[in-house]
């Protein structure tokens, strides 16, 4: 195992042994650029890293390490991807609203269009690969003044058969009801699918939804199904953990059980069905403002499930009424746990020009 250390702190690392063999054994750009970034984000807080020289191998190829004395990854963990030129493309997931600004520029927000341009032309020439969430249009599709009514037409599909004598067959299942597309969504998806940019699967579990538009085929790994299980674990797993501190879907679900509960609902009733139970404008805007935040948890552990690098939005929590889970305490929980990096428009296009 190589040994990271710098002026007495020393580092046992898996992860940079790992991603460093693939750089010398294969020369491989791509494994050297997850090298720099595992760096960049796990170390962040660390000062500039050595490697001793006496932990390089003879046959590893060090022409990218200064070896004169202890051999350093110069400044490394400093440079953005965009530095490193012949690594791999950046791999970005894009909140609703940036990704707003990158394809559709001209009609961006908050003067964000300009960077959505860079942004853009980055896209098209290949240096970022873009990325969205499925609840662009499961969850995010359904306009603020429709979510309670959408919602809250969620049941049960029960049906039954006979397939012989004494035969039986049941299926039961939660049924969904949606409304088509409303053209600025739809515009939004294929605008974005254009571009080369792919949707992130979400967390899947009873009840959950995903578009039945084969149009819109979300984002497969390299490595096949056994891969793509991989990361739909670490999806969930998210999911879970975000959940379990009372952000994402367990917004929604609080409002939609405190809803039934008020109305005094006894028996078993789903939490969409409670959001549905909404009565006036203020309750609305509240249900709007939990699908929301429910977007946004289901978004971001899609993008660590699917190891993507960097997560871009503008968003931090302020249009939900209590905690989330883009405000300041929570992106530093995500940073520090689960290394996701976050990173504004404007910072992005900074890096692509």
């Amino acid at each position: 195992m190589l040994s990271l250390v710098d002026d007495g702190y020393e580092c046992e690392d898996a992860e940079i042994e790992r991603c460093y063999r693939g750089v010398t054994a294969r020369k491989n750009s791509d494994a050297w650029g997850k090298l720099a970034l595992h760096l960049r984000t796990t170390h962040n807080t660390a000062p500039p890293i050595t490697v001793r020289q006496g932990d390089i191998n003879p046959s590893m190829d060090t022409s990218r390490l200064r070896t004169a004395g202890r051999s350093r990854i110069a400044h490394i963990r400093h440079l953005p991807m965009y530095q490193l030129r012949d690594s791999a493309p950046l791999t970005v997931t894009f909140d609703t609203n940036t990704l707003d600004a990158v394809v559709s520029p001209e009609t961006a927000q908050r003067g964000t269009g300009s960077c959505g341009t860079i942004v853009q032309d980055a896209i098209r020439a290949g240096r970022i690969r873009g990325f969205f969430s499925e609840t662009v249009f499961t969850l995010e599709g359904i306009t603020n003044a429709d979510r309670p009514e959408v919602l809250g037409k969620t049941g049960i599909a029960f049906r039954s058969s006979c397939s012989g004598p004494n035969q039986i067959t049941s299926e039961i299942a939660v049924r969904h009801f949606r409304k088509p597309l409303d053209p600025r969504a739809s515009d939004r998806i294929q605008k974005a699918l254009t571009l080369g940019m792919q949707p992130l699967r979400t967390a899947a579990r009873f009840g959950g939804y995903s578009s039945p538009n084969k149009d819109y085929a979300t984002y497969e790994p390299d490595g096949g199904v056994s891969e793509l299980v991989c990361c739909m674990e670490k999806v969930n797993a998210l999911t879970t953990e975000i959940m379990r501190r009372g952000l994402g879907t367990a917004a929604a679900i609080k409002l939609g059980l405190q809803f039934s509960e008020r109305d005094g609902v006894t028996g078993l009733e789903f939490f969409q069905q409670g959001l549905g139970r909404a009565k006036d404008k203020p309750e609305r805007k509240r249900v709007a403002a939990v699908v929301r935040e429910w977007a946004d948890g289901e978004s971001i552990a899609a993008h660590y499930g699917f190891g993507m690098q960097l997560f871009c939005s503008e968003d931090s929590g302020r249009s939900t009424p209590s905690r989330s889970v883009l405000d300041t305490e929570n992106r530093q929980w995500l940073c520090t746990t689960f290394g996701i990096q976050f990173i504004t428009l404007a910072e992005l296009a900074r890096e692509a020009a």
